[in-house]
């Protein structure tokens, strides 16, 4: 099968699936806040409106992939779930498994942030802390599923998974039918796949932005190959090696472009948000505004639409970034 076909296979199962995990994903969680944000349009120059995942319930856009994953296997009779997650993704699914009274046991890597995991442990949920990198997360990840006989919850290349992610866009759809340009970070590629399915089909541009220290999912757009080493970012809910063979078909065929930012525009988004729309966001959800402050989003189109993607920000982290607002 060409990567073309495989890619539009891929779409149609989203949107299928896309329909069954809004209807679910309504029983549980809240329809996030699509806002004008005048605030910002002098600085970028266009219509601006923010999609704010970071008021989704567990503080990130990652709990609809993780609850309609977690929910689809509830119904098959799981007894527990695992999954290794930097942070987000790991909370998401804590907090599934604890609402659908399911075990759930999460790997984690040494990089994760400390308010990631004291979050997990809220939920109940066993941790596991393993390797550098995420990829050495999920193997360990896989072993213990498996010793276990538990299913396993992969963080981005799951295609239940993206379709709880789409919803974001379904949602955003309901308020603007055509949206311009729909632009949002990229870690593993999950959340833009699902986002990019229903965006493309209302013509709309799709933008993808990486840290410039993870670059995994740009270099294989650019160049079809993956960086040999990353650097830690401020923004670490995409500090990801290994984009996902799902969503890197996806990515392929309905993501126009991907750009990346460095750690000073990232701390500069953050800033604006906070200072100018008193909005709290992590650095990853801080990505989409970054790249628009760089100047490297090429033929945007209005309205736009940035997905801020979560608030789960460390303190002192936090406080630094407060302590650099003037």
């Amino acid at each position: 099968m060409s990567n073309v076909s495989e890619a539009l296979r891929l779409a149609g199962e989203i949107e299928r699936l896309g329909s069954e995990a809004f209807s679910v994903l309504s029983r549980y969680l809240i329809e996030t806040p699509l806002i004008r944000a005048p605030e910002l349009d002098a600085y970028i120059g266009c219509r601006v409106h923010l999609k704010l995942e970071n008021m989704q319930l567990t503080g990130s856009f990652k709990i609809r992939g993780a609850l309609f994953k977690t929910h689809r296997l509830f119904e098959k009779g799981c007894r527990g779930v695992v999954t290794a997650s930097s942070g987000n993704h790991a909370i998401g699914v804590a907090y599934a498994s604890k609402l659908l009274g399911l075990d759930a046991l999460i790997v984690m890597p040494s990089s994760a942030s400390k308010f990631k995991i004291g979050k997990v442990r809220e939920y109940g949920a066993n941790i596991v802390l393993h390797g550098k990198f995420l990829d050495e997360a999920h193997a360990k990840a896989l072993e213990i599923a498996d010793k276990l006989k538990y299913s396993y919850v992969h963080t981005y290349d799951d295609i239940e998974v993206i379709a709880g992610q789409s919803t974001i866009m379904i949602e955003i759809l309901e308020i603007i039918d055509n949206p311009g340009t729909v632009i949002a970070p990229i870690g593993g590629g999950g959340l833009i796949s699902g986002l990019s399915v229903y965006a493309k089909k209302r013509g709309a541009r799709v933008i993808g932005v990486q840290a410039e220290n993870a670059p995994s999912m740009y270099t294989w757009f650019k160049e079809k190959r993956i960086p040999e080493t990353i650097k830690p970012t401020i923004a670490d809910g995409v500090y990801v090696r290994k984009p996902g063979d799902l969503t890197k078909s996806i990515v392929e065929e309905f993501v126009d472009d991907i750009v990346l930012v460095n750690e000073d525009y990232i701390v500069e988004a953050m800033k604006i948000m906070m200072s100018k729309l008193k909005i709290i966001v992590e650095g990853a959800a801080a990505l989409p505004l970054a790249a628009l402050l760089s100047g490297d989003v090429k033929d945007v189109k209005e309205p736009v639409i940035l997905i801020v993607t979560g608030g789960n920000i460390d303190l002192d982290v936090l406080m630094r970034i407060i302590g650099l607002i003037h």
